[in-house]
């Protein structure tokens, strides 16, 4: 979709053609990378949730509220 892009807009906007498409194309490409990003939010990077401390605090609180009503 993006090749063809300039070719269907070339007659309307003339030579803002190259600003208009390579906006388009950088939005389009930006939103498919967060679409990616919040899809998977439990990976290894470090931009990811740490699936890992959050299991360790829910299992901590479990086990202090059990052990505290006993």
């Amino acid at each position: 979709v993006l090749i063809l892009l300039p070719w269907g807009l070339a007659e309307t906007f003339g030579a803002w053609t190259v600003v208009l498409s390579m906006l388009i194309a950088y939005i389009l490409v930006a939103g498919e990378a967060i679409a990616r990003w919040v899809e998977e939010p439990f990976g290894r990077g470090e931009d990811h949730l740490d699936l890992e401390a959050i299991c360790e605090a829910i299992d901590r609180s479990v086990t202090e509220v059990l052990t505290d009503s006993a």
